[in-house]
């Protein structure tokens, strides 16, 4: 399985589409992925934003979707609402594993290796 993260941006005048994107998250959980959508707060502290860039638009919601292959994106994006741009990334996630042959105590620095 991969991960797929999608990064949503609006106009700074528009409104969010909280509505919409969780109805197209719902779709894509349908479709069998499993997705976690991110969005703009609309309550009493909507003057919050997520960040904005130098084109003036307002980063307003993302997602993070698993699925059987990268390739699958296309039909995961056909799902969401249009906006003003659309940034999916391709994550790569990993578990850190023990060193075995350590011989330091924790929070010195490691010794240099010699080959």
């Amino acid at each position: 399985m991969e991960k797929l993260a999608i990064l949503r941006w609006r106009g700074a005048d528009e409104a969010p589409d909280t509505d919409a994107l969780l109805t197209a998250a719902d779709r894509i959980c349908r479709a069998g992925h499993w997705a976690t959508a991110y969005v703009e707060h609309t309550g009493d502290a909507s003057v919050f934003r997520f960040g904005d860039d130098a084109d003036g638009l307002v980063l307003s919601s993302g997602l993070t979707v698993w699925v059987d292959r990268h390739e699958q994106l296309t039909d995961v994006l056909d799902h969401l609402p249009t906006t003003e741009r659309t940034t999916p990334y391709l994550l790569t996630e990993s578990v850190p594993m023990e060193w075995r042959s350590r011989s330091w105590v924790d929070g010195l620095r490691s010794p240099a290796s010699r080959c």
